[in-house]
């Protein structure tokens, strides 16, 4: 190794939170996090109402910052949600095609994944 090379990683560059690649030219860079919750998502609560096979799903999330980190599926078919970021609330209204069939609410940040789920029969 030569005396000129450090012992440590170097940041050549980097690209700032709206997209823009960021050359490091000299002095001291700190980078931190992008903003968000530094904790791992949770579910709180899920839960279905069902009158026959109309489902009116809810979900009570914590550490979720918006609503590309969820995913809601029934039996494997993605269910069209609704997240309220103030309220870390899903909501969902859905007709299952009948059947036994698994609700799954889940949610990927940076911090970590978690998942529920609750079986559905109509």
């Amino acid at each position: 190794m030569s005396s000129r090379t450090p012992d440590f990683p170097s940041i050549m560059g980097y690209t700032d939170a709206s997209g823009a690649n960021i050359t490091v030219v000299g002095g001291t860079q700190t980078l931190g996090s992008c903003g968000g919750s530094s904790q791992a998502p949770t579910i709180s609560s899920l839960s279905s109402t069902q009158n026959g096979c109309n489902l009116e799903i809810l979900a009570i999330l914590t550490n979720t910052q918006n609503a590309g980190q969820i995913t809601v599926t029934l039996g494997g078919v993605p269910v069209p949600f609704f997240f309220d970021v103030s309220a870390n609330v899903v909501t969902a209204q859905y007709t299952s095609p009948g059947g036994t069939l698994t609700l799954i609410v889940s949610v990927i940040t940076s911090s970590g994944t978690t998942s529920s789920s609750l079986v559905i029969i109509c």
